[in-house]
C-alpha cells in the first residue's frame, strides 16, 4: 500500500508542477504508473530506451529478462 501511495504522488506532483521525474525501480507495476518514457541501465550502459508501451512490448533481450524476471539473459551476477 505504501508503493501506491508514493506512486500517486509521484504522479500527482509531476502533474501539478508540469516537472519530470526520475524514478529507479525494478517493479514492473511503478514503471507502469509513474513513467511516460523507460531507459534500462545495465553495467553503468543504457541497454534500451522507450516508451512504456514499447517497454511492454520489447523484443530487446535486456528488456524480456527484466519483464520475466528470468535467470538466463544478458543481465549476469558478476564474478567475484
Amino acid at each position: 500500500m505504501a508503493c501506491t501511495r508514493i506512486e500517486d504522488l509521484i504522479v500527482h506532483t509531476s502533474a501539478l508542477t508540469r516537472a519530470s521525474s526520475v524514478v529507479v525501480s525494478h517493479v514492473m507495476s511503478t514503471i507502469v504508473r509513474t513513467a511516460d518514457r523507460v531507459v534500462l541501465l545495465y553495467d553503468g550502459r543504457f541497454r534500451w530506451q522507450g516508451s512504456v508501451e514499447d517497454f511492454q512490448t520489447s523484443a530487446n533481450p535486456y528488456v524480456l529478462q527484466f519483464r520475466t524476471a528470468s535467470l538466463s539473459g544478458p543481465m549476469q551476477p558478476a564474478e567475484l
